[in-house]
């Protein structure tokens, strides 16, 4: 299991190259049950994760049960216009609050009636007044973090969640030109798809499968795309240039609807596809934007929701549905001939001999910059396990040396904010932390840079060099970059 995890880390550090140079990701992360379950802790349970648009909770009330990372979760529009999110499951005994979606005053579980208001608060527990010590306030749902930005809605599972906006970087900005938080959602579908989740969002991320799996109803409509965009958040974006508009069959001779009001320059005549990481991602196009949601049902199945969007003006045209009519013909027919080709994928990806492969950067764009993100994500919180183990494969031959590496394997941990505490696991060894201290340069750690600040007892320079291989060893970045020095 060692050895296996080891190749795994070493595959996804592939990932992690130069674009010219990058690795897909590994098979068995579109394969293994095993993986999936720490994929949904990695992946799903410390970043936001992209609910398509938050129009869908349009009043008080509104809610809607989905399943994020594994969990059950409520997500609902509170009295007073917040959306928030809960753990589906009451406070009392655990029962399943709410199924499907719809509109609801309050939340009243149906075991015992407990009742809770739309702001998660414990209203009302028959009965319970007669318990000793029982407080209300202390038994409001569980909740998670809720936003909306440009009209799309976000929950993050982890309580120390990052702030959305430092997630999302750029995102604004990027997508200025189009007047995406006003458009409205005019149809939603669900369907399941028998492929990992990840392969349902490259495949609507990428250029490259275009003359194969749609010669005939996509593939003249899109010219060689520009480079990916430069952007600072957790997401991909690129834009491409159409013949007319990206939201109709190549054959289409139906009259596109109008541009939406004031696209100027490139957004005035293509498409820009962007992928928010994890899950979530869509195309804006000059009249149309198109969103799709995927969500890991298990390893080879997932739940995609598609979501079709238009200017207000546009949707209230006299000849709206039957012009709106040919776009959900097109999305239709994009999707219904990438689902074989997924399946065959999921099936190849299955074999044991199945590897990574390499990237045709310009048309796999977005593909690859997930890749790298998604591996980001494993490595980030694999190191201070493999930190664990080499620390105390070594600490026993030196004492001062395992103080010296046990500095810079703490300083290095924290710096990174890795979620396991290397504190409090190796404080329970006795170790005294008084007498050693790490000093660490400003930006991304570099071997040469690394320095001891000793307040009592010298570190030996055996120890130094020693840290600075572990260092080397651990750190997908760095691993290949060492010189002879």
């Amino acid at each position: 299991m060692v050895a296996r995890m080891k190749s795994l880390r070493e595959q996804l550090a592939n990932c992690q190259l130069p674009v010219e140079q990058a690795f897909s990701i590994p098979p068995e992360c579109y394969t293994s049950e095993e993986l999936l379950r720490e994929e949904l802790e990695k992946v799903f349970h410390h970043n936001w994760i992209g609910l398509g648009r938050a129009d869908r909770f349009a009043v008080s009330g509104d809610y809607e049960t989905m399943n994020l990372g594994g969990k059950p979760v409520v997500v609902l529009r509170d009295h007073d216009g917040i959306l928030r999110a809960f753990a589906n499951t009451c406070r009392h005994r655990g029962a399943r609050l709410l199924n499907d979606d719809g509109n609801c005053k309050h939340i009243r579980c149906p075991f015992h009636a407990w009742t809770y208001k739309l702001d998660g608060s414990l209203s009302g527990a028959p009965h319970m007044n007669k318990v000793s010590g029982f407080e209300r306030s202390d038994y409001g749902l569980n909740s998670y973090h809720a936003e909306e930005r440009l009209g799309f809605a976000f929950v993050c599972l982890d309580p120390s969640a990052p702030d959305l906006d430092d997630y999302l970087g750029d995102f604004a900005e990027i997508h200025a030109p189009w007047p995406i938080e006003s458009l409205v959602t005019t149809r939603r579908r669900s369907l399941t798809v028998d492929c990992n989740w990840k392969a349902f969002l490259d495949v609507f991320n990428e250029y490259y499968h275009l003359p194969f799996v749609h010669p005939d109803s996509l593939d003249e409509i899109y010219n060689f795309p520009t480079p990916a965009d430069k952007v600072t958040g957790a997401f991909a974006s690129q834009f491409g240039n159409t013949e007319g508009t990206g939201g109709l069959l190549q054959d289409s001779e139906e009259q596109p609807l109008p541009s939406m009001t004031n696209l100027q320059g490139r957004a005035a005549s293509g498409v820009q596809y962007t992928w928010v990481f994890p899950n979530m991602t869509f195309a804006a196009g000059m009249d149309v934007l198109w969103i799709y949601e995927a969500y890991p049902l298990g390893a080879d199945c997932c739940q995609v929701y598609q979501s079709i969007c238009v200017p207000p003006e546009t949707a209230a045209l006299p000849d709206f549905e039957k012009k709106i009519a040919a776009y959900y013909q097109r999305f239709d027919a994009g999707i219904e001939e990438d689902i074989p080709a997924l399946v065959n994928q999921q099936r190849g990806l299955a074999s044991s001999d199945a590897r990574q492969g390499r990237f045709r950067p310009h048309l796999e764009a977005n593909v690859a910059s997930f890749a790298k993100w998604y591996a980001d994500q494993w490595l980030r919180q694999s190191w201070d396990e493999e930190i664990y183990c080499v620390f105390f494969r070594v600490k026993t031959s030196d004492r001062e040396v395992s103080q010296s590496i046990l500095a810079f394997l703490l300083n290095y941990s924290q710096t990174l904010n890795l979620f396991k505490s290397l504190k409090q696991v190796n404080m329970s060894n006795k170790i005294n932390h008084q007498i050693i201290l790490a000093k660490r340069p400003s930006g991304k750690p570099q071997p040469a840079d690394f320095s001891l600040v000793d307040a009592s007892v010298p570190v030996p320079e055996e120890g130094q060099v020693l840290c600075k291989t572990i260092f080397l060893s651990l750190d997908p970045y760095m691993r290949g970059r060492m010189n002879d020095g």
